[in-house]
C-alpha cells in the first residue's frame, strides 16, 4: 500500500508540477491517512482488500491492528452511509493529500508553497461543484470534510499500533522502508529542506 500511494503521489505531483522536496512531504503527511482512507473504502463483509489487491480476513486485521482495526470498521459503514462515488472519492483522496492543516506531520511548520495551496483550494471548489450537481447541495462536502478528519485521528492511533508492534516483536528492515522513516518521524528525501537536520523532524501530537 505505501508503494501505491507513493506511486499515485509521484504521477500526481508530476501532473500538476508540484516540486520533489513537497512532493515528499505531502507523501510523509499523508500516507498513514491515506492508509485508512483507501482501506476503508475497500472493506467487503469479512474481507479488507489492500491497495494492492490483496485480500486479507478481518481476523488477521484485528490480530495486527487491535482496536485501531473496529475504528477502521467503523469508518467504513460510515463512508458507506454518504455512498461516495469514485470521483468523489478520488476527489476526497486529493484532499486529504494536500491539505496544509493536517496536524499529524508536520516538517518544521514550513508553509506549504502556493502551487500547492491555490490547488488545494480549486480541488475543493471542484468537489462543492460536483456534489451540487449530484445532490443538489454542496454543504454535503462539509461532512465529507469531517470524515477526512475522522481519517487523521485514526492514522495517529495506527502510528502508535505500528511503533508499539514494531518494538514488541523486535521489526527491523536492513534497508528502511518509506513507513519505517515516516514512523520515525525522519524524511524521506534528501532534498527536503536541506539546510535543516531532518534526522528527527519533530511529529506535533493531536489534541485528543
Amino acid at each position: 500500500s505505501c508503494d501505491i500511494i507513493k506511486q499515485w503521489v509521484d504521477k500526481f505531483s508530476l501532473f500538476y508540477s508540484i516540486q520533489n522536496n513537497e512532493r515528499d512531504r505531502l507523501y510523509s503527511n499523508c500516507l498513514l491517512e491515506q492508509i485508512i482512507f483507501r482501506t476503508a473504502a475497500r472493506v467487503d463483509g469479512d474481507r479488507v482488500i489492500l491497495c494492492s489487491g490483496t485480500v486479507i480476513h478481518k481476523i488477521q486485521m484485528n490480530y495486527l491492528l487491535g482496536d485501531v482495526a473496529q475504528q477502521l470498521y467503523d469508518y467504513s459503514s460510515t463512508l458507506k452511509l454518504h455512498k461516495i462515488d469514485t470521483i468523489a472519492a478520488a476527489t476526497l483522496a486529493s484532499i486529504l493529500l494536500l491539505d496544509s492543516n493536517n496536524t499529524e506531520y508536520v516538517y518544521h511548520q514550513t508553509p506549504l508553497s502556493s502551487t500547492v495551496t491555490e490547488l488545494y483550494q480549486k480541488i475543493i471548489d471542484s468537489l462543492k461543484d460536483y456534489l451540487k450537481q449530484q445532490y443538489g447541495d454542496s454543504s454535503i462536502y462539509l461532512q465529507l470534510l469531517d470524515r477526512l478528519n475522522d481519517a487523521r485521528r485514526i492514522a495517529h492511533h495506527l502510528r502508535k499500533r505500528l511503533l508499539l508492534y514494531r518494538h514488541s516483536v523486535g521489526l527491523t528492515n536492513a534497508m528502511p522502508t518509506f513507513l519505517d522513516l515516516i514512523l520515525e518521524g525522519k524524511s524521506i528525501s534528501s532534498d527536503l529542506n536541506p539546510t535543516e537536520d531532518t534526522s528527527a523532524l519533530p511529529f506535533i501530537q493531536y489534541d485528543l
